[in-house]
């Protein structure tokens, strides 16, 4: 065998290595994937599409159903819209509250926040028990709280 010829087998088990090597892993997956239904982006030049993914409160793909097949992966879950309109104008924001923030009934605020979610609120309802004097008091400071937020944007 000449130099060339093994020169070009070498290489060419180089460029199989890096290719083998590449792989989905650098891929952002999806939690949510919706689609079956005409979504509109106000986008001029992709204004109405199938499908929608998003991964926390970001939308990281729009387009046709088969191309979002990358972003799938075992946690992601796939919505069928049945031909229900969305649309894609919305920022997620979660107001934690109640026993999410409370030692006596769970805190649980913590699984939340490992979920990766931003833009997190919290409203401490000072929830004392759960009976009906507890439950009116804590509604009148959550609807105090609440106020503020909204009021806030």
């Amino acid at each position: 065998m000449n130099i060339i010829a093994m020169k070009s087998i070498f290489l060419s088990f180089i460029a199989l290595a890096v290719l083998t090597n590449c792989s989905n892993e650098n891929i952002e997956h999806a939690d949510f994937i919706f689609s079956g239904s005409d979504i509109y982006t106000a986008n001029e030049s992709q204004d109405v599409v199938d499908t929608i993914a998003i991964r926390k409160d970001k939308i990281i793909f729009v387009g046709k159903k088969e191309d979002s097949e990358k972003l799938k992966n075992e946690l992601t879950r796939e919505i069928k819209l049945d031909g229900k309109m969305i649309l894609p104008f919305f920022s997620l924001r979660l107001l934690v509250t109640g026993s999410h923030l409370s030692d006596k009934f769970g805190n649980t605020f913590s699984e939340i926040e490992k979920d990766g979610f931003e833009h997190l609120d919290f409203v401490d309802l000072h929830l004392s028990e759960d009976d009906p004097q507890g439950i009116s008091e804590s509604m009148a400071i959550g609807l105090q709280q609440y106020t503020k937020i909204f009021a806030a944007g």
